[in-house]
């Protein structure tokens, strides 16, 4: 999922691993630490702070740049209640990835747990695809381009300590998008599968959520 690797990349470089004493990001952010009664809120401060410099990347650290945030392929198999796809993006470029909020942080270090509550504004993403299967019931079959816009989006992230190896951390996202417009070039009745979709587009963006 596209959204919880640029979630992970961003904690990576916070460094908040659970079995650390202390975060810092070179010269960037100021030093958190583990045992502040106010750790929250300063990891909270310190995500969003970061917004100001990793449009751009930050080449100090190895972050690349997120606006646009391009990742070569990607394979998709996604089923829901009223959709199902198997999909390959090509060429893929995702823009205003920046543009969040981290709106809570509950760090919990004596278990080992981390939940973010954040908010993804106004975001897109253009590619190339290969598509077969139904997107609400509407079905979705051919190759092409692909130009999507997002609203705000709200989700909902947790990491913490696996209970069967120190070793391993479990992560869950929770996604839901608001609302979302469509232009998918190359389908089978290209213009009416668009139109459909996109009159349809809070129930296609609860459908699709999942996938990000």
């Amino acid at each position: 999922m596209l959204i919880m690797k640029m979630i992970l990349t961003l904690l990576s470089l916070l460094s908040i691993w659970l079995e650390v004493d202390a975060l810092a990001l070179s010269d960037f952010v100021s030093r958190c630490s583990l045992n502040d009664p106010y750790v929250n809120s300063c990891i909270l401060n310190t995500g969003n702070y970061l917004r100001s410099f990793i449009r751009n990347g930050i080449e100090d650290i190895g972050l690349p740049p997120l606006d646009p945030l391009t990742i070569s392929k990607l394979n998709l198999t996604h089923t829901a209640p009223v959709s199902y796809f198997y999909a390959t993006l090509n060429n893929v470029a995702f823009y205003q990835m920046n543009n969040y909020e981290i709106n809570t942080v509950n760090f919990r270090a004596n278990e080992g747990v981390l939940n973010l509550n954040f908010t993804l504004f106004a975001w897109s993403f253009h590619c190339d695809y290969d598509i077969y299967g139904t997107i609400a019931k509407v079905p979705v079959v051919g190759s092409g381009h692909a130009v999507a816009n997002m609203t705000q989006t709200h989700g909902t992230f947790m990491m913490k300590k696996s209970n069967n190896s120190c070793d391993t951390i479990d992560v869950i996202l929770v996604m839901e998008i608001e609302d979302m417009r469509v232009d998918l070039e190359g389908l089978a009745n290209q213009e009416l599968t668009n139109l459909i979709i996109n009159d349809n587009s809070k129930l296609v963006s609860t459908e699709v959520s999942p996938v990000f």
